[in-house]
């Protein structure tokens, strides 16, 4: 369910979009937080 092909990076490069970096970042906060599990970030990253 990717809506992005591509993204700018701050250095102006452009690379293709990697849901997995979103899905990981999302993962890492949540579990920093203790607000959800990890095996359910997946799901919430996807919505």
């Amino acid at each position: 369910m990717t809506y992005f092909k591509n993204v700018v990076k701050r250095n102006g490069i452009t690379v293709p979009f990697d849901e997995k970096k979103i899905e990981n970042a999302i993962a890492k906060a949540f579990i920093a937080t203790g607000e959800v599990e990890a095996r359910n970030v997946s799901t919430i990253a996807g919505a």
